[in-house]
């Protein structure tokens, strides 16, 4: 009699940096989810096994990552037994609580990887597959659910050799969030090139009042910065965005508009303190959007806003010969606008990834 049996299981392990103890008060929403969804785990169709510290009925106990982190190893079947439990069952509230109990990880804290049916992997061997893919991407030794490219399509392949790991597409949302890190540091760039000459060549101020122009700017966009991460972790990274955008467009208008030297100051002022916190989100933003490609995110929106900055004055000195100086600045007016319609965009996805399509291949016995 013959029988079909997989090839190979799939082993995951995946790595939680704790925002406080488990015995902490904040923490009991999820330590009271642990064994319910662990119990649905082990009756989940396509479940082999998971880690579990001796004498206990889960692994949080065990420390190989560090003090703080939580690790969690399981043996699956197949990558959609996996997929199924880990989206479309009851471990999906944990996975939406997260923010609340886990710190973010800029590196890859989730890997998965073929073994021999009946292997049972070690702590040890899970960590150097993650070490695998922070340092190389995606391959057939270490890949996500999340993978893609030729050599990640064979990494689901239980079967699969050494096939050196390919470029990724950069992601649509990674150029929406260059896109706007370059108007955005455009608007710096005007601020820094033709602040002191708005005051001196379009309000008549003396040089030294017209170089508290930029002295305003700076200063409150120094502030700002300082506030914005406290300020982040109170109202969120959109609404940083949304807000400081448009209060940049308001200081920016009064700036351009105003025939008085003390309100065009203060319009420049409130200019750095709407701006001072939009670029930040953006460059967090970037490097949280995948923790296996967060280096190459970043550099992306980095470059392009960087690329803004130095085009101020290549965008705003031919319009001057159209328009006077002071209407030219409507150009990152219009910039902070379209920031602020758009910050949405940093609001993270909740987490559904391509359902995988391959499945190990099976034998007969």
């Amino acid at each position: 009699m013959t029988a079909s049996a997989p090839a190979a299981h799939l082993a995951q392990l995946n790595l939680a940096t704790l925002l406080h103890p488990l015995d902490d008060p904040r923490m009991a929403p999820f330590v009271e989810m642990l064994d319910p969804v662990n119990a649905a785990a082990d009756a989940a169709p396509g479940f082999v096994w998971r880690l579990v510290e001796e004498g206990s009925p889960d692994a949080t106990g065990l420390r190989p990552a560090g003090e703080g982190v939580i690790v969690n190893m399981s043996v699956w079947e197949s990558q959609e037994a996996l997929w199924d439990f880990t989206y479309r069952s009851g471990h999906l509230e944990v996975m939406r609580g997260r923010r609340d109990w886990f710190a973010r990880h800029v590196e890859a804290h989730l890997v998965l990887w073929w073994v021999p049916a009946g292997h049972r992997p070690t702590v040890g061997e899970a960590l150097e597959r993650l070490a695998d893919l922070r340092a190389h991407g995606p391959s057939p030794r270490a890949f996500t659910f999340s993978s893609r490219g030729p050599a990640a399509r064979a990494a689901t392949a239980p079967d699969a050799g050494t096939a050196e790991p390919t470029r990724r597409r950069t992601p649509r949302r990674i150029w929406i969030l260059a896109a706007l890190a370059l108007m955005l540091m455009l608007c710096e760039g005007v601020a820094n090139d033709w602040s002191v000459l708005h005051l001196r060549d379009v309000l008549d101020a003396p040089a030294a009042t017209a170089a508290l122009a930029y002295g305003a700017f700076s200063t409150a966009m120094t502030a700002g910065r300082l506030l914005a991460d406290r300020l982040t972790g109170r109202f969120g990274a959109v609404a940083i965005l949304r807000h400081g955008s448009a209060v940049a467009a308001l200081g920016l208008t009064a700036a351009a508009l105003s025939p008085w030297i003390p309100l065009a100051l203060a319009g420049w002022a409130v200019f750095g303190a709407g701006l001072s916190g939009c670029i930040p989100q953006l460059f967090s933003a970037a490097g949280h959007a995948d923790s296996d490609a967060a280096g190459v995110n970043v550099s992306r929106v980095a470059g392009l806003g960087y690329l803004g900055m130095l085009a101020g004055p290549a965008v705003i000195g031919p319009l001057t010969h159209l328009v006077p100086l002071n209407l030219t600045f409507l150009l990152p007016v219009a910039f902070c606008v379209v920031a602020a319609g758009a910050a949405g965009i940093l609001r993270e996805p909740e987490p559904e990834p391509t359902r995988p399509g391959v499945r190990p291949r099976t034998e007969t016995v």
